[in-house]
Parts: structure tokens; sequence; C-alpha cells
């Protein structure tokens, strides 16, 4: 338990320093702009998509891969341990998010909690401006899954729900899955 707590501890101060390093970096390119991109890491590369709402990303930090799950958003299983909870789009959702960012270099910006209680890091996921965690919910691949404290997009994202719904995109042709 000890170790757990300490690589735990450790990788927060990594990505803290990092953090850091980033903010630094844009006020001294930028000091006649407002910071708005402080809780913003620099852009890493995504190593491995592992289904449709959590990746494996490189940030450049201890040469290791860090497993990262998207804020806000639930897509339906592919790779539970429980394998009856599996679901054909499950595998879609994750089939059309490896399709997106396989290998691509995003940017991370984080919630307030960092990390889950799986250990793993909590982010906004963005390719380039375009928000990924909107995406699958524009695109009916995800539902909206709010844990506090990081809802600070809680109204946008049921919103981009209700639109998917309405218009019966992607899974919210036949919501049967999300049961």
């Amino acid at each position: 338990m000890m170790n757990l707590n300490f690589n735990k501890r450790l990788k927060s101060v990594s990505l803290s320093i990092l953090l850091i390093l980033s903010i630094a970096l844009f006020i001294g390119c930028d000091e006649g702009k407002g910071n708005e991109d402080a809780s913003k890491l620099p852009d890493c590369k995504v190593v491995e998509v592992i289904d449709g709402d959590t990746i494996k990303v490189d940030l450049g930090v201890n040469n290791q891969a860090e497993t990262v799950r998207l804020i806000g958003v639930d897509t339906p299983e592919s790779k539970h341990r429980d394998t009856s909870r599996n679901t054909e789009e499950g595998k879609i959702a994750g089939k059309y998010l490896q399709g997106r960012l396989a290998g691509e270099t995003v940017t991370l910006e984080f919630g307030e909690e960092q990390y889950d209680k799986y250990d793993r890091l909590l982010a906004y996921v963005y390719l380039g401006k375009e928000e990924i965690n909107k995406t699958l919910l524009k695109e009916g691949y995800a539902r909206v899954m709010i844990v506090s404290p990081n809802d600070k997009k809680e109204y946008e994202y049921k919103e981009l729900e209700q639109k998917a719904k309405i218009e019966k995109i992607g899974f919210w042709k036949n919501p049967s899955c999300w049961k």
C-alpha cells in the first residue's frame, strides 16, 4: 500500500512540475495574453486506445505511458473483466476512438481532480482545437457521466447528449446499449 501511495504521489508531483513548466513557457511566449490554458499539459502522443473512453499517452515523464480516462463521458463496455457486460456498441465506440486518436498528438486539460480511484489520469482530450469528449457525445458514441468535482462542463455535455438523443444519432438510434 505504501508503494502505491508513493507512486501516486510521484506521478502527481511529476505532472505538477510538467504543468508548471508548461505555464512558464506559455507565459514566456505570450506575455501580452491571459493564461487561459493554465490547466493544459503540453502535447503528448497517444500510444494506445484502450476503449471508447480510455487511452494511454506518452507524457514524456518517467518514460512511461499514462492511462487517461476522458472526463464527463461514458461509453458502453468493451473490455470489462465481467465479459457479460461487454457489448458490440462498446467495441464500436473503441474502434471510433482508435480511428480518431491512434498515434495522434493530443493536449490534455485537467479537471479539479487529476486521478480517479483506479489511478487513471482524468482529462479533457483535445485533438487540435477539437475536444474529443464533446465529439463522442455529439456523435452519439457516449453518454454523460459526471463525477464531482470534475463537473464544470456538465450542462454543456448534457445539452450535447440531449441533442444526439433527439436526433437519434449513433447509439441513440437504439439506446438499449445503455441499460
